[in-house]
């Protein structure tokens, strides 16, 4: 009987002793699983990204130098683009290096070539102070007569112009248009004329025709700036010349222009 209560203690003992051991296993699982689940929820929401940077920096590395490469060749090609686009506008690319006085003279418009029988600033081959040349006729009391005019060419060697004068006291007229508008100091001219007209041609200098001066020529053939013959209007900065033969009667007369020196 003692053998046998001892026995059934025995195994109850052992019984206990495991039901307890189970016990401490299943709870040590269960806080465990807790904690960790608690965890890997913050966890995973920061330290991913974070793992993401770091063990994951082969992968951004590769990225971040397409992106850097895929920059590279957007900047490139809009260089490109902005020279396409500049050459296509007829502007200077930004590593032409031209220099922008050249670019200004190259764009200015050449003299017309009937302005090589005008000499600029005592150079013979700087015709650039001539914008034009014309030719015009007047009656006796200064008004335009178109019908005076019978003809007129202007070549690079010489101006010509051809009048049919009907009285005394007409002007046929050759005219240069100044560029830019301006006071010589100086006019010396070559020049031949015939038919019924004065000895010797005259020069005005005339601003639009609302003020002007008129200057006879010397046995040099300078004007006489110093002495105008007459003077009409205001002040003024002469914006054309003109030189002129006047009628001493009816008839045809010829008028030629070789050379003005204009300084």
């Amino acid at each position: 009987m003692s053998i046998q209560n001892s026995f059934f203690q025995t195994r109850s003992i052992l019984f206990s002793l495991l039901a307890f051991g189970v016990a401490q296993a299943c709870g040590s699982s269960s806080e465990g699983d807790e904690p960790r689940r608690r965890g890997d929820a913050g966890h995973d929401a920061s330290s991913f990204g974070g793992n993401a940077g770091a063990g994951g920096s082969g992968a951004d590395g590769s990225i971040e130098d397409a992106a850097s490469s895929d920059a590279a060749e957007a900047s490139l090609a809009d260089a490109r683009s902005d020279a396409d686009a500049a050459r296509e506008a007829g502007l200077p690319r930004p590593d032409a290096g031209r220099d922008a006085a050249s670019d200004a003279r190259s764009d200015a418009p050449a003299p017309l070539p009937e302005c090589e029988i005008i000499s600029c600033g005592g150079a013979a081959s700087n015709h650039a102070c001539c914008g034009d040349i014309f030719s015009f006729g007047l009656d006796a009391e200064d008004h335009p007569l178109a019908s005076l005019v019978t003809s007129f060419t202007a070549l690079p060697a010489a101006a010509t112009a051809d009048f049919a004068f009907t009285a005394a006291g007409q002007d046929g007229a050759i005219g240069v248009r100044l560029n830019p508008p301006r006071m010589p100091a100086l006019v010396d001219l070559t020049s031949t004329w015939s038919g019924p007209a004065s000895q010797r041609p005259y020069m005005t200098l005339e601003s639009g025709g609302t003020a002007g001066c008129g200057y006879a020529f010397k046995a040099n053939f300078e004007a006489d700036l110093a002495n105008p013959l007459f003077c009409w209007g205001g002040s003024f900065t002469p914006e054309t010349l003109t030189i002129r033969i006047e009628s001493t009667g009816a008839g045809n007369a010829r008028l030629i222009v070789t050379d003005v020196d204009v300084r």
